[in-house]
This record gives C-alpha cells, sequence and structure tokens, in this order.
C-alpha cells in the first residue's frame, strides 16, 4: 500500500482574506482598506519591526516610528497601517482610532499586496521580491516572491 499526501493548494488572495478574518475575528472592528482601495492620497505605515522591514517594505511606506516620532506631519491624509496579514495593524488601528486620528488598516497587508501583483522594494528603494512573512505559518505570499522568515 502506497501513502499518499495531498499537496495543499496554492496560496490565493482569498486564502490570505480568510487567514486574516479568522484572526480578527471577535476583535474591535476598525476601519479596513484592500488593495483596491488604496490611493495616492494615503499614507501607508508599516508597522513591522525593523528586521521585518530590512527584507522589504511597500513603496513609499514610511516606519511606525517616523509616524509616531510626528503625527501630525500626516495630518489630512488617512493613514494605512499594515504589517504581514494585517493583524498587528489591526492593534494599532485599534490605538490610533482611539485617538482621534483618521486611518484604517490594510487587510491582508503586504500579502494581499503581492497576490496584486505590486512591486516590494528594500530599504534603499530597490526593487525586490523578498517578503518576510514573520513566520513560515505566514508564508502565504503570491508565485513570483520569496518568504523570508
Amino acid at each position: 500500500m502506497v501513502a499518499t499526501t495531498a499537496l495543499a493548494a496554492p496560496p490565493t488572495a482569498a486564502s490570505v482574506d480568510a487567514l486574516y478574518d479568522s484572526m480578527v475575528a471577535g476583535r474591535e472592528r476598525v476601519p479596513t482598506v484592500t488593495v483596491e482601495q488604496l490611493d495616492e492620497d494615503m499614507v501607508l505605515v508599516d508597522v513591522r519591526p525593523e528586521e521585518e522591514r530590512q527584507v522589504s517594505m511597500l513603496p513609499g511606506a514610511v516606519p511606525l516610528q517616523a509616524f509616531e516620532a510626528d503625527p501630525k506631519a500626516f495630518a489630512g491624509k488617512k493613514v494605512v497601517f499594515y504589517c504581514t496579514l494585517g493583524v498587528r495593524s489591526h492593534t494599532t488601528t485599534e490605538t490610533w482610532a482611539e485617538r482621534g486620528y483618521d486611518v484604517a488598516n490594510f487587510k491582508g497587508s503586504a500579502l494581499a499586496w503581492t497576490h496584486a501583483g505590486k512591486p516590494l522594494v528594500t530599504p534603499d528603494g530597490e526593487a525586490t521580491t523578498r517578503l518576510h512573512t514573520w513566520s513560515r505559518a505566514f508564508a502565504l505570499q503570491a508565485k513570483g516572491y520569496q518568504a523570508v522568515y
């Protein structure tokens, strides 16, 4: 008798959405935006630690520390927090929404970004396909991107 193992389906945008929804279920609702809803008037803020940001970031994003140092510098713009999936940024969004800021959480975050085929950059602005996924469990990046954890 030969044992067989079913191969897991490759990650999709829908699988990223489903994981996000399951991980924030029961938590306080915060405003969210999807990759399709992002626009140039929004400020992307990366809440991931330095180790993860050193691998890649979304183009034009600012680190959370830069936002926290002078949040008034972003007045008049919607601030969209992101991380790998959107769970850590959900917590940050809760905090800043309670403080009265115009904020939203990026649903699916960097993983959704990859499934939309959008570019990643290093902190120096060079194109890369590497994404720090925090752990192997979150290595749900789109085909053509490389998980680092």
